[in-house]
């Protein structure tokens, strides 16, 4: 959720079911916490939790994301 904190390792790889932090492949600038869809090996496809909200920015919008762009496993949250 907005405001959370999150507690995350770097990684090399990652699995289906993980929630992962991302660079955004059409904002450079902009990371994003998504949770692992599927991988293969033209890269990973990203999905929020929050799929109800039609402007969710998800692989949806911007397809897969290059595996090198995913650097991050969360492994805790705090909720503020």
């Amino acid at each position: 959720m907005p405001g959370d904190l999150v507690i995350a390792e770097r990684c090399k790889s990652v699995s289906e079911g993980d929630i992962v932090v991302a660079w955004h492949p059409r904002e450079a600038d902009l990371r994003i916490i998504k949770r692992v869809e599927y991988v293969d090996s033209a890269g990973v496809y990203l999905m929020s939790d929050n799929r109800e909200f039609a402007d969710a920015s998800d692989s949806r919008s911007f397809g897969l994301v290059e595996a090198g762009k995913v650097f991050a496993r969360v492994i805790g949250r705090i909720q503020r």
